[in-house]
């Protein structure tokens, strides 16, 4: 089954996005976080994809 979802928090880790000097950064974590523990509830391998997607996204981020 091939199930397709709009993750809210990909936009926002953009490349050089994140700077340390703000709160910005630890809520955009715990946002994304949030995100994948709620799809894990019902779509686990989808909330797996999310992960992944969200530590591609992190590292060029910072």
């Amino acid at each position: 089954m091939a199930t397709t979802y709009k993750w809210q928090f990909a936009p926002r880790f953009r490349r050089n996005a994140i700077g340390w000097k703000s709160d910005t950064p630890t809520l955009r974590n715990k946002e994304a976080l949030t995100e994948i523990k709620a799809v894990a509830k019902e779509e686990p391998l989808l909330a797996f994809d999310g992960a992944v997607l969200f530590l591609e996204k992190l590292a060029p981020a910072i």
